[in-house]
């Protein structure tokens, strides 16, 4: 699921997996195009949805852009390995996303727009990234450590971008 501040909240249900919902705070639907896809992120405006999807011919899983105001939905990422869990910055502006393009999943972050390439924001493997509510950083999990498991880690989008552990 996903929602906003101001209530809008866009969920993928279990009982028809993969056809996202629109309803208002109060639970009414909301006049929106049909879409599909799963783990959906809302843009803060509320115009945007980014949900990841699985080609059934090459089971390519990428993320893909619906335009509530205009009806209309865009590929956004196009690389032949995994992208998924996306999450829109607090301003719109772009997208963080996880992907399995070298072999294990890293953080990358891209334009909103669709707009340039994407960037690597760390070497170190992650997923399920998310933004702290200033923009100012990229948390995210990080598996596989031999005592700790699975930990919460930040990498600043200023500066040297260098991860530090949240909680381990």
């Amino acid at each position: 699921f996903s929602i906003s501040d101001t209530g809008v909240l866009a969920f993928q249900s279990s009982s028809n997996p993969g056809r996202l919902a629109w309803l208002d705070r109060s639970g009414a639907p909301i006049d929106a195009p049909p879409a599909a896809g799963g783990r959906p992120a809302l843009s803060p405006d509320e115009t945007r949805i980014i949900v990841q999807r699985r080609d059934p011919q090459t089971n390519n899983q990428d993320l893909w852009l619906i335009d509530r105001s205009r009806g209309t939905e865009a590929r956004f990422t196009f690389d032949p390995a995994d992208d998924g869990w996306p999450m829109f910055s607090p301003d719109g502006q772009q997208v963080v996303f996880s992907s399995t393009r070298t072999g294990s999943a890293l953080i990358y972050l891209k334009r909103a727009s669709g707009d340039g390439v994407e960037e690597v924001l760390t070497g170190a493997r992650g997923a399920d990234p998310d933004w702290s509510l200033d923009g100012r950083f990229i948390l995210y999990q990080s598996g596989g450590h031999p005592t700790t498991g699975f930990d919460l880690w930040a990498v600043p989008l200023a500066g040297d971008r260098t991860p530090f552990p949240v909680a381990r």
